[in-house]
C-alpha cells in the first residue's frame, strides 16, 4: 500500500480537501440537521462547540499519512456541504471501509456520486487499495444508490449489526467494489454501466430555478459534441442559453408555436436551453441533431441534473424573432433548428421507467 494522506482532489463542482477550523460554521450548519443524521451512527451536532472539537482532532490526525478524511467543498463558493473518508482501513489486505454525509440541501443532485467515484479512482490508482467497501441502513436506500453509481457492486445484509444515532438496532448493507473490477469497468468500459445509465435517464417536466455551474454546462456540451454524425462531418452547432431574459423570450416564441398562452413555459422553469442547429444542406441533418441531443440529456442525467428534449425548434428559428437571435451570435441561415435540450436541477422526485411495450423487436436470424 502506498499511502498518500488526505490529498486535494478535484471533480468538475467539488474540491475534496482537508477540513480547516475556518471550515467549522458551514460543516455545523449542515452536521446539525438531524435529518443528516438519521441513518447515521453519530448525533447531530448540538453546538458549534462540538463541530470545532472535532475539526481540531482532525487537522491534527492530518500528519499522519495513514488518516483519509476529505471535506467535501462546492468549488464555486469553497464551502465545505459535507465529508467522505475512509473510516476503517486495514494494511494486511489492502481493504477500506468509507464514510460519507452531506447536507440536506444537497441531497439528489449527484454530488455525493461525484465525490465517492474521485475518492475510489485515488484509493486505487494512487494508494494501491485491493477492495473498497461502503454500509448503509436499509431504510435509506439513497445511500446505496449512490454505490451502485460508483460500480460498487452488493455484497450482503448483517442483520441487527448496526446502531443508529436514535438508538435503533438495524441491519447494514454492504457493497463493494475491487481493484480488479474497478479498471475493468474504468478501462473497458462495462457494458452494463453504459446500459444501466441509459435505463436510469428520464425526462423532467418540472426544474428548480437554480443555476447549473458553468463547468457542468461545458462538461455536457463537450458530450454532445461527441455525437455521432454522417460522415463524421460534424456539422451541428450548439447554442447555450443561461440569461434568463434570453431565455424567457424564447420560451414564450415556442409557446407560441405550440398554440398555448402567454403563461406556459414549455421549458418547464429549466434556466439553461442548449439549442441544437443543424446545417441546412447537410444529408443527414436531423439525424445528426437528435443523436447530438441524446448524448446532451445523456450527459446531464450523468451529473444528476434532469433534461428534456423540447421540439419546434425549426419553426422557432424561422421566424423574424428567431432570425435575429441567431444574427445576433453571428450565425446565418445556413443552419435550422433540429431541437433544445432543457437541463436542471429536478424539483421533485425522478420518476421511473414506464415498462417497455411489447413486439417492438424482430430478429432475422
Amino acid at each position: 500500500m502506498n499511502h498518500l494522506g488526505t490529498q486535494t482532489l478535484e471533480t468538475p463542482r467539488l474540491i475534496l480537501r482537508k477540513i480547516t477550523l475556518q471550515d467549522s460554521e458551514s460543516l455545523y450548519k449542515y452536521a446539525s440537521n438531524k435529518n443528516v443524521t438519521k441513518y447515521m451512527t453519530w448525533s447531530a451536532h448540538k453546538d458549534i462547540n462540538e463541530t470545532k472539537g472535532l475539526v481540531t482532532k482532525w487537522t491534527q490526525q492530518y500528519e499522519e499519512n495513514t488518516f483519509y478524511h476529505w471535506a467535501i467543498a462546492l468549488k464555486e463558493t469553497n464551502e465545505v456541504i459535507g465529508l467522505i473518508g475512509i473510516a476503517i482501513l486495514t494494511d494486511n489486505t489492502l481493504r477500506a471501509e468509507l464514510g460519507y454525509w452531506i447536507g440536506e440541501e444537497f441531497w439528489g443532485q449527484g454530488i455525493m456520486t461525484e465525490a465517492l467515484n474521485k475518492i475510489i479512482q485515488f484509493l486505487f490508482e494512487k494508494v494501491n487499495l485491493n477492495v473498497i467497501c461502503a454500509n448503509h441502513a436499509p431504510e435509506n436506500p439513497a445511500s446505496g444508490k449512490v454505490m451502485q453509481k460508483a460500480n460498487m457492486l452488493y455484497e450482503g445484509t448483517i442483520k441487527k449489526s448496526c446502531l443508529l444515532s436514535n438508538g435503533t438496532i438495524t441491519d447494514r448493507v454492504t457493497y463493494s467494489i475491487t481493484k480488479e473490477d474497478y479498471f475493468n469497468n474504468n478501462h473497458y468500459v462495462s457494458d452494463n454501466c453504459i446500459i444501466k445509465a441509459l435505463k436510469d435517464r428520464r425526462s423532467i417536466r418540472k426544474f428548480k430555478s437554480k443555476m447549473i455551474p458553468k463547468e457542468i454546462i461545458e462538461k455536457i456540451i463537450e458530450a454532445g459534441l461527441y455525437a455521432a454524425s454522417g460522415h463524421g462531418e460534424q456539422s451541428s452547432i450548439i447554442v447555450a442559453v443561461t440569461n434568463k431574459e434570453k431565455r424567457d423570450k424564447l420560451s414564450k416564441l415556442n409557446s407560441k408555436i405550440g398554440g398555448w398562452g402567454e403563461t406556459f413555459d414549455p421549458f418547464y422553469g429549466a434556466p439553461v436551453v442548449l439549442i441544437v442547429l443543424d446545417k441546412k444542406d447537410a444529408h443527414t441533418k436531423l439525424y445528426d441533431g437528435s443523436l447530438v441531443i441524446g448524448n446532451l440529456m445523456q450527459a446531464s442525467d450523468s451529473f444528476g441534473l434532469g433534461s428534456c428534449w423540447i421540439h419546434r425548434a425549426k419553426e422557432e428559428f424561422e421566424t423574424k424573432e428567431g432570425k435575429e437571435f441567431l444574427k445576433s451570435l453571428g450565425i446565418n441561415d445556413e443552419y435550422e433548428g433540429a431541437g433544445h435540450c432543457i437541463i436542471g436541477y429536478i424539483d421533485g422526485e425522478k420518476p421511473k421507467a414506464s415498462p417497455r411495450k411489447n413486439d417492438r423487436v424482430f430478429f432475422v436470424e
